[in-house]
C-alpha cells in the first residue's frame, strides 16, 4: 500500500490489511473507536486487494462485481506475467462466484 492511494483518509488502516500496525490497546487516538468497533465485529465494510486484469487498467477504475458497483482501482504496474493492480472491493464480493470487471476489463482478485 502506497501513502496518497491506498493510504488515505478515504480509508481504515484495518481495509488495507495493516492489522499488525495498529494498536488494539492503547489509548485515546483518533479513529481509535472505529477500529475497536471493526475489530470486536470482526466486520470490514472494504479491504485492500491484488487484481489480476486481462488487460492493464486505469487508476480510478470502477470495480464492477455480477454488475453491481463493487470498489475502485487504486495501483496499476507492470509485471512480469502482465498486468497487475491494487483495489479497494467491498467485503460482500470477496466470496469465490463473482464475475469481475475493472472498468470493462475481466479481473481476477487474486488476494
Amino acid at each position: 500500500p502506497r501513502f496518497g492511494r491506498e493510504l488515505t483518509e478515504d480509508y481504515i488502516p484495518l481495509e488495507a490489511n495493516l492489522w499488525d500496525d495498529v494498536s488494539f490497546n492503547k489509548g485515546c487516538y483518533t479513529g481509535q473507536e472505529v477500529i475497536a468497533r471493526m475489530e470486536s465485529r470482526g466486520r470490514i465494510a472494504k479491504q485492500l486487494v491484488k487484481l489480476s486484469p486481462d488487460a492493464p487498467l486505469e487508476i480510478g477504475a470502477e470495480i464492477r462485481a455480477d454488475g453491481k458497483k463493487a470498489g475502485q482501482v487504486t495501483s496499476t504496474a507492470d509485471g512480469p506475467q502482465g498486468a497487475l493492480a491494487l483495489g479497494y472491493v467491498k467485503s460482500a464480493f470477496l466470496e469465490n462466484g463473482h464475475t469481475i470487471t475493472a472498468g470493462e476489463t475481466p479481473t481476477k482478485i487474486i488476494s
